[in-house]
């Protein structure tokens, strides 16, 4: 099961409607609304799809089924981005 983490060279900023990750290799940054910065709260730190995806269900009464597809998606985004790493296999 592959883990995630924030690449070092971003950074997160709070906001009122979720938070501005801030890329500093590149000077870009990207939005995330509430589920994207709950999501990125699980995965940056060591989380895997399967917690995120229990997170957002959690948190926002989202379909499990659902929630997973969301989190797949954001990972690629985020992997391609280079805003997440993979930790690899625990």
């Amino acid at each position: 099961m592959n883990r995630f983490e924030a690449a070092p060279a971003t950074r997160l900023l709070s906001t009122e409607d979720g938070a501005l990750i801030v890329d500093l290799q590149t000077d870009l940054y990207y939005s995330l609304n509430r589920t994207g910065l709950e999501t990125w709260n699980v995965l940056s730190v060591g989380g895997t799809v399967k917690q995120a995806a229990g997170a957002l269900a959690r948190s926002f009464g989202v379909p499990i089924d659902r929630a997973l597809a969301l989190v797949e998606g954001f990972v690629d985004s985020a992997l391609s981005a280079s805003l997440l790493v993979a930790r690899g296999d625990d």
